[in-house]
């Protein structure tokens, strides 16, 4: 899980830099949508940075573990 955890935080970072770019700053407001969320780790981090976050997954223990 630690490599997961290290590698969410620059999937967040690049995904901040492109938001931002495009006119996204900050991300209060912005509405995502992440399909395949597995757990939900970059949901939960994204909505931490203000955007408004659904995440739906096909493996019902992933959805849970969310």
């Amino acid at each position: 899980m630690g490599i997961l955890h290290a590698f969410n935080k620059f999937r967040v970072g690049w995904m901040e830099r492109k938001l931002k770019l495009m006119g996204q700053a900050p991300l209060d407001g912005i509405t995502l949508l992440d399909i395949g969320c597995g757990g939900g780790l970059l949901c939960e981090s994204m909505a931490k940075l203000g955007a408004k976050v659904t995440g739906v997954d096909a493996t019902p223990a992933s959805i849970e573990a969310a």
